[in-house]
């Protein structure tokens, strides 16, 4: 069995039966484990409405704010948010020569659209979306020149009828009601003071925390170099 030599081989002490250096690993192990589920629970998890936003942000792409029937919003990346197929955006802007590179807005540093849909139509799995599915393929198997990638663009040739006479169109729904009220209560044409004072004063406590929190990537150096540094020593163990 090797010994480590370090620290003139103070880390070989035993302590309850076991090497220093198997109880430093152990510590390692733990705090690493430890911080990634204190980020996933009380970071990750809480911002899942927002979770795409963070994504494209990671991946430098575009995001995208979807409402649905009640307003209820989510934050989704542009993959998630736009294409019909599993392929990758840059393949699909690619494909789909007419795309539309004008976003609604600024989030941050990331280019933000802003979408409602509604009517199943971004869920996966669900009978309008597999209905989508199939007729946008099959649209493109005859229209090279014409691809139909986005649900933007099948809409937009849906309204157009280019879709008529494929299986399953009639059951696509192209429109939906939202509640006057709700409308004016998720966008107030007037501010109630409370609640403005009480957006302000969050919007006040996020700058200042932005301002005055460490860098993101210092967590990250932290939890790689923990798990670095159990490797090596467990690799020392067996070399020495």
């Amino acid at each position: 069995m090797g010994t480590f030599l370090l620290f003139d081989g103070a880390l070989n002490t035993a302590i309850l039966g076991l090497p220093a250096y198997i109880w430093l690993m152990l510590v390692l192990l733990i705090f690493t484990v430890g911080s990634y589920a204190l980020w996933y629970f009380f970071f990750w998890l809480p911002l899942k409405p927002v979770q795409g936003h963070f994504i494209s942000h990671f991946n430098k792409t575009n995001s995208a704010l979807t409402f649905d029937e009640h307003l209820n919003f989510v934050m989704k990346s542009e993959k998630k948010a736009k294409l019909i197929f599993d392929i990758t955006t840059k393949d699909a802007k690619e494909l789909q020569k007419d795309w539309d590179y004008a976003p609604s807005g600024l989030i941050g540093k990331v280019l933000c659209d802003l979408m409602f849909v509604t009517n199943d139509w971004n869920k996966i799995g669900s009978p309008t979306r597999v209905a989508i599915e199939s007729i946008a393929a099959a649209y493109n198997e005859t229209h090279d020149d014409d691809q139909v990638m986005t649900l933007e663009k099948f809409y937009k040739r849906l309204m157009e009828g280019a879709f008529n006479g494929y299986e399953g169109v009639s059951d696509i729904k192209t429109t939906y009601r939202v509640n006057w009220r709700r409308i004016d209560f998720a966008i107030p044409k007037d501010h109630i003071q409370p609640m403005w004072d009480g957006y302000l004063r969050q919007l006040a406590k996020m700058i200042n925390e932005d301002t005055n929190a460490g860098s993101a990537g210092f967590g990250y150096v932290i939890l790689g170099g923990s798990v670095l540094i159990s490797l090596a020593m467990l690799a020392l163990k067996f070399l020495s």
